[in-house]
């Protein structure tokens, strides 16, 4: 498994136009000739009010209400009810709490993939936490084996957060997005992790979901996948100038 936080540099801070856009193609159904389709299976979405199942005509409606769920619960994060309290202060109401400032990055989007030849695998991971379900899908798999992962991240698991498997790669993968405002006055820095500690956290999950690790060095973090496709779970290794030296260097045998 592979682990990937997505920050872009940005001039602006981000805007729920930004967050409207990556849902909507997120949860947008695609039909793909070699998978047969983006989505793997149903999303599944935390602390959010979900009236209407996000396919066909109401996806714009849909993707709008979350986005201002987001909103509203980033811009009430930070009000600290205790502060009020103390002061003897009465409640302003949500104005108060809407007309608040979010920060630069107040989502984050993560996203979890994983080694084609472990498809079968993720059709029945074992769990070290809790008796899987019995009739699980590979998609609701996917998505437990990224929660497992979340926790090494320091999730808190009470801000808004939208999971979809998505199989229109030839690997398996999961988008998360999540809110990095934390009800009543916290952040979630999940953008100071280095890429060679999101490594191994990602080899702690693999192997406790007998997945296959990635053994990349951290200047070859982002490698194609398509090399465990073709079955080197190691990543290819780059030879050194050296190396190639000795290789053009060497004698060639002779017929005895």
């Amino acid at each position: 498994m592979l682990i990937k936080i997505i920050r872009f540099k940005r001039k602006t801070p981000r805007s729920t136009t930004h967050l409207r856009r990556l849902l909507k193609y997120l949860l947008s159904p695609k039909r793909i000739e070699s998978t047969g389709g983006r989505l793997m299976g149903p999303p599944q979405f935390d602390h959010l009010a979900v009236t209407k199942t996000p396919w066909g005509d109401v996806l714009e409606q849909f993707v709008t209400e979350i986005v201002e769920q987001f909103d509203f619960y980033v811009r009430e994060a930070g009000v600290c009810q205790r502060t009020c309290a103390k002061a003897s202060l009465s409640c302003e109401g949500v104005g108060r709490c809407i007309g608040r400032d979010k920060p630069t990055d107040w989502y984050v989007h993560i996203i979890f993939s994983f080694a084609p030849q472990d498809k079968d695998a993720l059709r029945s991971p074992p769990d070290p936490h809790s008796i899987p379900a019995k009739w699980a899908s590979s998609s609701s798999n996917l998505i437990r084996v990224a929660r497992d992962a979340l926790d090494f991240l320091g999730w808190d698991k009470v801000q808004p957060a939208v999971f979809v498997a998505h199989s229109d790669k030839d690997h398996p993968h999961v988008h998360a997005v999540i809110s990095t405002a934390v009800f009543p006055d916290a952040y979630w820095d999940v953008f100071n992790f280095q890429r060679i500690q999101i490594l191994e956290i990602s080899n702690i999950a693999s192997d406790a979901f007998h997945l296959t690790k990635i053994l990349l060095k951290p200047s070859s973090y982002h490698t194609k996948w398509e090399c465990l496709s073709r079955g080197n779970s190691a990543g290819r290794q780059k030879r050194t100038p050296a190396a190639r030296g000795k290789s053009r260097n060497r004698p060639e045998k002779k017929d005895e």
